[in-house]
C-alpha cells in the first residue's frame, strides 16, 4: 500500500505547501476525492505518487521529471507527471502521453514542478499559477 499525502500550490502566495492536509483545510469529504480536481481557494492540491526518483525525491503530480532512457544516457526527455483515472503517468511537452511511472521510477529524475519552473517545459508563463 502507498503512503497518501500531498503537497499543495498556493496561487495567492506562490508559494509551495509541503505536507498539505486537505482534511485541515477543509477540503476533504472521505466520500468525494473530486476535491483534487477543484481549485478552491487558491489551493492546487498535488497528490504523492508513491515513488521516489533514482535519486530518493518524492514524485508527485506535476512535477517536471527527466526520463533518462536507460540505452542511452545521453538521452532525456522532460516530461509533466499527471494522474488519470488508471493512474500516475508521464506526459511530454507535445502533449502526448509517454507511459505510466510505475514502473520507471529508477530512471526518473525531478527536477522541478509546473508552478514554480513552467520554463521547464517551455511553457513560460502560460502555466495558471
Amino acid at each position: 500500500m502507498r503512503e497518501i499525502k500531498f503537497r499543495a500550490w498556493d496561487k495567492a502566495c506562490k508559494h509551495m505547501i509541503n505536507d498539505f492536509n486537505p482534511i485541515c483545510h477543509g477540503e476533504m469529504n472521505i466520500f468525494d476525492f473530486s476535491f483534487l480536481a477543484r481549485w478552491r481557494e487558491g489551493i492546487i492540491p498535488m497528490q504523492y505518487t508513491g515513488l521516489k526518483d533514482k535519486n530518493g525525491k518524492e514524485i508527485y503530480e506535476e512535477d517536471v521529471v527527466i526520463f533518462l532512457i536507460p540505452e542511452d544516457e545521453q538521452s532525456k526527455l522532460k516530461c509533466q507527471v499527471m494522474w488519470n483515472d488508471c493512474g500516475f503517468y508521464l506526459l511530454r511537452p507535445d502533449n502526448n502521453r509517454v507511459m505510466f511511472i510505475s514502473n520507471y521510477a529508477d530512471v526518473l529524475k525531478v527536477i522541478g514542478n509546473i508552478y514554480e519552473n513552467p520554463e521547464l517545459l517551455g511553457r513560460g508563463d502560460d502555466v495558471e499559477k
